[in-house]
């Protein structure tokens, strides 16, 4: 796994490595934890995932549809109830205080 990967939670990692293993290929994480300056910085919402300390989320790289669909397809089958879908990323969030069984787009072309 490469990329943003410090400060993450043990339980983001733990599903970030077992999809890394489902998908046969190294992740790279584009965005995992942000201060809130950072995330305010991005446009990141207020309360974001990322700004858990360690965080509870990660941005995944992904550009092709067919990946994008089979990463969808084991996160869910991982039970990953927080992803977000956006141009060329995966959220993947695992926060148990934000709302469950949840998949979003992002408008800002992303």
């Amino acid at each position: 796994m490469t990329g943003a990967t410090a400060n993450l939670s043990p339980a983001l990692m733990a599903v970030l490595t077992e999809l890394e293993q489902r998908m046969g290929f190294e992740l790279r994480i584009d965005s995992g934890y942000r201060d809130p300056t950072h995330n305010e910085d991005v446009g990141g919402v207020e309360g974001s995932e990322h700004t858990h300390d360690p965080a509870d989320a990660a941005d995944v790289f992904c550009q092709r549809s067919i990946t994008r669909f089979r990463m969808l397809h084991h996160l869910l089958a991982m039970g990953v109830r927080r992803i977000g879908i956006g141009k060329t990323f995966v959220h993947v969030g695992v926060s148990t205080s934000h709302p469950q069984d949840v998949c979003w787009t992002y408008d800002k072309g992303k």
